[in-house]
């Protein structure tokens, strides 16, 4: 059961049966009142006019036209919605559904999270370590843009250069670590790299 909800400018205190529009009580009959939550608590389902008549008017013979009054009367306090269209619609031939509950978005999946490391450099020439370091920098760059993934700043792993990468990751935190290894041949470049899952901490006692 619903207690307490805010739709539009709305909030409704089901238990105290009160009805606020921007802080201010909404004068409503008892009758459309009991209605507006009957509708609020099935969650924007549509509830049958028989439903509806049970609930709001329990061991008492009414006419449908009971029903209808108190719709009317619902919707002239309530408005319409910012974006056009009643809170309460007549489905056709069935009854009527509550139309102000936005519906939730989904949760979004958490992203897994890199350290790409500096290439550690198999040649020895004087420019290699900065070699190494501009292509972790420039994967950083351009994994970082994929959308798929978060990865860490080059300026979080450059003093992890030479360490060992499962040790990075574990430092870092992340869900996986790729290292790299770079050789200059003459005008040609060989690159090496591998991706290394963080390892899980043992569940053994």
């Amino acid at each position: 059961m619903i207690s307490k909800l805010e739709f539009g400018p709305f909030r409704l205190d089901a238990a105290k049966r009160v009805l606020w529009r921007n802080g201010r009580i909404v004068a409503l009959p008892p009758k459309a009142l009991d209605l507006l939550v009957a509708l609020v608590e099935q969650g924007g389902d549509v509830v049958t006019k028989e439903e509806l008549m049970r609930r709001v008017w329990p061991e008492t013979f009414v006419e449908e036209a009971n029903l209808s009054v108190n719709v009317s009367a619902l919707r002239k306090a309530l408005g319409d919605q910012a974006g056009g269209g009643p809170y309460i619609e007549t489905v056709s031939r069935r009854g009527y559904r509550f139309a102000g509950l936005e519906p939730k978005a989904p949760a979004r999946p958490a992203l897994p999270t890199l350290a790409v490391l500096p290439f550690i450099p198999l040649s020895h020439g004087k420019d290699d370590a900065y070699l190494g370091a501009g292509l972790a920098d420039a994967l950083i760059t351009r994994l970082g843009g994929t959308g798929h993934v978060v990865v860490l700043p080059t300026s979080a792993v450059l003093r992890y250069a030479e360490r060992d990468p499962r040790e990075a990751g574990r430092e870092l935190q992340v869900d996986a670590v790729l290292e790299g290894k770079v050789q200059r041949r003459g005008a040609r470049l060989r690159v090496t790299v591998q991706l290394l899952p963080r390892p899980r901490p043992s569940t053994r006692t």
